[in-house]
């Protein structure tokens, strides 16, 4: 299975590649007035309003650095419903891929409620590299506000 690598102060995790629909460039972001802390904003994929989650945030509430490497992850986030959803995910050395089985990702032994999207490790000789789920990115409250009915 492919992997998307990426990096959030300095730690490496990799997105299944079957999520990602498109790698951006950093674009334009309209912040949302009173947003959670993760959500950067929204941005225009195409005509249509995407809402952007940015990693560094989320993990460690500081705002991801505009270095040459930062992109946007355009994922396939499915609702509850199967229907389709974009989101964007801000995110550090997006730079490459990797073939990896899913086995190869073993369980860290801790599990933090916190952070349900964190998934298995693989030891890589540049370090460990954490699995990303992307669909349990959101707290419910936040997909609940981001992906409301109109």
């Amino acid at each position: 299975m492919l992997y998307l690598l990426l990096e959030v102060a300095g730690q490496q995790y990799a997105v299944e590649a079957s999520r990602v629909v498109e790698v951006l460039p950093l674009v334009q972001v309209t912040v949302i007035p009173r947003a959670p802390t993760e959500v950067a904003g929204i941005f225009s994929y195409r005509g249509r309003p995407v809402p952007l989650i940015d990693l560094r945030r989320l993990n460690l509430r500081r705002p991801a650095r505009p270095k040459f490497s930062t992109r946007i992850i355009l994922v396939d986030d499915h609702g509850p419903d199967e229907t389709g959803q974009l989101l964007g995910i801000l995110a550090e050395r997006v730079t490459e891929i990797t073939r990896r089985a899913p086995g190869e990702f073993v369980d860290t032994g801790f599990a933090n409620p916190a952070t349900p999207y964190l998934g298995g490790v693989v030891t890589t000789p540049g370090g460990l590299v954490q699995r990303l789920d992307v669909l349990q990115l959101l707290p419910p409250a936040t997909r609940e506000m981001l992906f409301a009915p109109a």
